[in-house]
């Protein structure tokens, strides 16, 4: 291969790299960033460097019948849980979800309620987790190779 054509063939996989973090990086990554998030509900506390537990809802094991056998902010309809979704720009894969309620219970709050007299603990589900984090490096990796792998 004479240096023109390595160069030609390096511009060709530098475009193609482009293109991935452009579009389906970006895709692939808020998609792992949604189940991640997702799954910090499945195991009842937020992944960075390590689970962090919440702290039980008052209503496990004393509410009668299903209200008492569902986790910490899970129910039978799932709501918060559900409204996790995904979105892409280029360049960009954001995560967000549209319920009210969802800053109070990822952030805690003092003045939550109806009357605004009710205090929630912080019971994270989103945002930066070294896991997380370490999800996407390892799927950018993947994908840079994939096409450096690709003569």
């Amino acid at each position: 291969m004479t240096p023109e054509q390595f160069i030609k063939q390096l511009q060709r996989q530098q475009k193609k790299i482009v293109e991935a973090m452009r579009r389906a990086v970006p895709l692939k990554a808020a998609v792992i960033a949604e189940q991640h998030f997702k799954d910090n509900f499945r195991k009842g506390g937020f992944q960075d460097n390590g689970l962090t537990a919440w702290k039980p809802s008052k209503r496990i094991g004393k509410a009668k019948g299903a209200a008492g056998s569902y986790g910490t902010l899970l129910s039978g309809r799932n709501h918060l849980y559900s409204s996790i979704r995904h979105r892409t720009e280029p360049f960009k894969g954001i995560v967000w979800t549209d319920v009210p309620y969802a800053a109070a219970h990822n952030e805690g709050t003092n003045n939550a309620g109806r009357n605004h007299n009710v205090r929630l603990p912080k019971r994270q589900f989103m945002g930066d987790s070294a896991e997380l984090r370490k999800k996407i490096a390892a799927l950018v990796e993947k994908e840079i190779n994939r096409i450096l792998n690709n003569h």
